[in-house]
């Protein structure tokens, strides 16, 4: 039975969580990484990896608050500061490699899966949502949806 790396998403051979030794390193440097983050970026990187849909390319964040719905990264090509590059205008943040998701609010977001513009559905044991905290000190606002 063939496995999907969990870095590139290729086929791997049986089990293997991944494809070559370079996808190795750089998981183990993203975990490194991670380690000196807020913890919920790293749980959330785990669900990620455990429930993503192989077929999905990336990954959006849902907040809902007070004043409505807000979706992070902005879907409206409007520019955003992505925490590994800087400015972007991505409608949507990589799920392979990892990207970690840059968001103004500390809470529990909804995780909503995407290929080529198309949502997927989102797995059962992602449906209550995700805690996360801010990375960056000064992020891009979500862009509101409601």
């Amino acid at each position: 039975m063939a496995g999907f790396c969990l870095n590139c998403g290729k086929r791997t051979k049986q089990s293997a969580s991944y494809c070559c030794d370079s996808c190795r390193s750089a998981v183990r440097r993203l975990r490194l990484r991670l380690d000196g983050l807020p913890p919920s970026v790293g749980h959330l990187f785990d669900l990620l990896c455990d429930f993503g849909p192989i077929e999905a390319t990336g990954y959006r964040l849902l907040y809902n608050s007070a004043d409505g719905q807000w979706v992070f990264p902005r879907r409206d090509r409007h520019e955003w500061i992505s925490v590994d590059e800087g400015t972007s205008y991505r409608s949507a943040f990589r799920l392979r490699p990892f990207e970690i998701p840059s968001v103004d609010t500390a809470g529990r977001y909804g995780v909503q899966f995407v290929r080529w513009r198309r949502v997927l559905s989102t797995p059962t044991a992602l449906l209550s949502g995700v805690y996360l905290v801010p990375v960056l000190r000064m992020p891009s606002p979500g862009q509101r949806l409601i």
